[in-house]
């Protein structure tokens, strides 16, 4: 199931540990995120699997900022990622 989320921010960890929190209520595949408002561009797996990516904002302004988080029953499907712009953000997956 794929899913979208205007996050509004989750630019910190706390903001991030909410997302996760939230999305551990409903079934998911992949949660595309807009609005994420990072500072920088981050990619990282978390210990229980999850695949968080996250792109920055708009580097004057404080919007912007696009990412995925993946699954953990899913993230061997994810073939790439690219962030295009703070609007635009591509994930690949095996086979496509």
């Amino acid at each position: 199931m794929l899913c979208t989320y205007n996050a509004r921010t989750v630019s910190t960890n706390a903001d991030l540990h909410a997302l996760l929190e939230a999305a551990g209520r409903i079934k998911f595949h992949i949660i595309a995120l807009q609005e994420t408002k990072s500072k920088k561009s981050e990619v990282r797996q978390l210990n229980d699997g999850t695949l968080i990516i996250r792109g920055e904002k708009f580097p004057s302004r404080n919007v912007g900022g696009v990412g995925f988080v993946v699954h953990p029953s899913v993230v061997h499907l994810a073939d790439s990622h690219e962030i295009l712009s703070p609007r635009l953000a591509i994930l690949r997956r095996l086979g496509e």
